[in-house]
This record gives structure tokens, C-alpha cells and sequence, in this order.
């Protein structure tokens, strides 16, 4: 390429340093084009260089491949769209978008594009058979690609971090729900002060009282009752006498203690 490029700088290092680039000429052949796209339709050069032939025009809308078309527009933005690849058409960079400008070199009277693959992400770069390390250190796609995997990296964290914290969340209703149910249990079997000394885990010593009165109770014909009575009858008959039985001590301040085997006992301290 004559007059393109300093002396100093070869073609082939021109083609490393910008593996997204081709030169035209004003037939829009391609007569230099970079390593990412050798790589791409490198094998159909040899048929064809024309720009046409591998590329369509998708942005500017309605520019034709044309030289002077191109010069009209060369301070827009160009987007050329893949339409040949080595692999054929199910080759994953047909249909790759590669954005970039278009520069008029008047020493050699071509047409310098040079670009990069224009993606949304990672997976759009190996979806298309590419790799990071096809992107140039220099090119600004490299760096949206990286800040766009680390965006969606935090935003699985945080997302990870709300499901574990409802999580948490959910096990400490659980665990205060449990908290009420041996809370109300010991209220049912102990009296109140000794419950919350227990939940406390304070000790708790044995009180002697000189006086105590037992009342043992019995049904009476409760083995006739229930030879003549249904299992959900004799529960009821049971849950209404005791429910009764229950608010009277709380009344008197009596203290029931239920003994295995046996009626409910009560007591009463003097």
C-alpha cells in the first residue's frame, strides 16, 4: 500500500495492530484488508476482492457501494454487515456487524476503513465465533465488553445476595415462629414465673410448702360412655369438661399438673 502508511510501519504490523481494517480502491476492490478479517473470508479472496461481495451497507441507510457514495458520507459512521465467512452460511460470523469510518487517503486515492465488531457482550463475541483476544488492546470494544461482564457479574451477585437474604430472612420467621410455640408451651406447663425463668435458662430451685391441697378427679361410667359413645364424642365430651375445668383454676389460682396415666391433678399452694 503506497502512500497509506509511514515507511516504518509495514504492512503486516499495520495488519496486526488493526485486525478490523481494509483498504479500496476505487473500484471498491479490497486491496489490504487486517488479520480479524483474513480470518474471517480470507479463503474467498482469491475469487473475489469486491466489497460488495462480503459486506453489506446497514448503516448509512440508503448509501450504495460506491465510491464516490462513500466519499459523500465518510463522516458518518459506517455499519458493514458480514455476508460471507470461510464456513460457509452457517459459519456464526455470517451476519457479523463490524462499525467503524471510512477515511480517503488522497496520496493513494483509496479508501481506509477501519473498525471493530460491533457486539452487545460476551456472549455476542463468542456467539459469532470470536474470541477477546481478536478485539485490540486499543479498541474501546474491548473495554464495553469487559465493564458489560462486570456489570451483569455484580448484578448476579446482587441478585444472589436478595434471594440469600430473603432466604435468611424467611428461616428467622421460622425461627421466631418456633420461638412462640416453645414460649407458649412452657406457659402451658409451667406457671408464668417459672416459664420465664426457663427461657431465660436461669436455675430454677425447689420450693417446700407446709400445707398443699390434691384434688384427684375421675369420670364417672366414662368405660360405659364410651362403649355407647363415638371416638369424636367422647374427644368433645373430654375437650368441654377439661376447657371448663381449666377456666375454674385459672379463677381460683390453682396450678394443674397433668400426671400420666391418671386424671388431671390439682394444686393449690396455701
Amino acid at each position: 500500500m503506497v502512500g497509506l502508511v509511514r515507511n516504518d510501519m509495514t504492512c503486516i504490523v499495520y495488519r496486526r495492530a488493526f485486525p478490523w481494517h481494509m483498504v479500496l480502491d476505487r473500484r471498491l476492490d479490497m486491496v489490504q484488508v487486517g488479520t480479524g478479517l483474513l480470518r474471517l473470508f480470507g479463503a474467498h479472496l482469491r475469487t473475489s476482492r469486491s466489497l460488495a461481495t462480503y459486506f453489506s451497507v446497514v448503516r448509512p441507510r440508503g448509501v450504495r457501494l460506491r465510491f464516490e457514495d462513500i466519499l459523500r458520507r465518510a463522516n458518518a459512521a459506517f455499519v458493514l454487515a458480514v455476508k460471507i465467512a470461510s464456513g460457509g452460511a452457517d459459519d456464526p460470523a455470517v451476519g457479523l456487524e463490524i462499525k467503524g469510518q471510512m477515511v480517503h487517503s488522497m496520496e493513494s486515492d483509496t479508501i481506509l476503513f477501519v473498525g471493530s465488531p460491533f457486539l452487545d457482550g460476551l456472549e455476542g463475541l463468542t456467539g459469532r465465533g470470536l474470541f477477546l483476544s481478536d478485539i485490540p488492546i486499543h479498541d474501546a470494544t474491548r473495554d464495553v465488553i469487559l465493564v458489560g461482564e462486570q456489570s451483569r457479574a455484580q448484578d448476579g451477585l446482587r441478585r444472589r445476595m436478595d434471594k440469600l437474604k430473603s432466604s435468611i430472612e424467611e428461616a428467622n420467621r421460622a425461627v421466631d415462629k418456633e420461638r412462640q410455640k416453645n414460649v407458649s408451651l412452657l406457659h402451658m406447663i409451667f406457671p408464668p414465673d417459672i416459664a420465664r425463668r426457663l427461657w431465660l435458662g436461669e436455675s430454677i430451685e425447689a420450693k417446700r410448702h407446709e400445707n398443699v391441697t390434691t384434688l384427684f378427679s375421675d369420670i364417672v361410667g366414662f368405660t360405659s360412655i364410651c362403649s355407647t359413645a363415638t371416638p369424636m364424642m367422647v374427644v368433645d365430651m373430654l375437650e368441654s369438661l377439661y376447657t371448663k375445668f381449666d377456666i375454674y383454676c385459672g379463677q381460683l389460682d390453682v396450678y394443674k399438673v397433668t400426671v400420666a396415666n391418671s386424671a388431671p391433678t390439682k394444686y393449690s399452694p396455701p
